[in-house]
């Protein structure tokens, strides 16, 4: 059970971050200006459980330094990486948000591992980790007005 929980978590976390990198329009970039600076010793560090393993991924880089990186193990090893399972999951949108990962979030009166993402159009969804069934999805008043249309989130 403690490997299949670290191998969930590792594995919603690769998925997350392919569904992240996927996608383009094809617009020309546009100039962003940098975000403000806020000191590391005053940001707060990211969850973790009493026993130390990293169980969510609560924002884009993992904590607000986006350090992208966690030093808990994954307890992913040569010996059991043949466990790891392809799911192929279909969405209603491209996403362009970070998607987060919760662990044992409560979804209608449940418990799942979910990864919470936002589409193009503002579409939000949130995925059960394990299985990528699909556990809600929000669609803002004016999607149908949006959709297609070179205005996006």
């Amino acid at each position: 059970m403690f490997f299949g929980r670290r191998a969930r978590v590792a594995t919603a976390v690769l998925v997350c971050a392919l569904v992240s990198a996927c996608g383009s329009s094809g617009a020309p970039a546009v100039s962003v200006p940098p975000a403000p600076r806020t000191p590391a010793v005053s940001v707060p560090a990211p969850a973790r459980s009493a026993s130390g393993p990293l169980l969510d991924w609560p924002e884009f880089g993992l904590d607000p330094q986006r350090t992208s990186a966690s030093t808990a193990a994954t307890g992913i090893t040569a010996a059991n990486v043949g466990h790891l399972r392809h799911q192929h999951i279909e969405l209603p949108g491209t996403v362009d948000s970070s998607p987060i990962y919760l662990h044992g979030a409560s979804v209608q009166g449940a418990t799942h591992n979910v990864a919470v993402m936002t589409t193009t159009y503002g579409k939000t969804l949130a995925l059960d980790a394990d299985s990528g069934r699909t556990l809600w999805v929000f669609t803002p008043p004016g999607y149908a007005r949006w959709a297609g249309s070179a205005q996006i989130t």
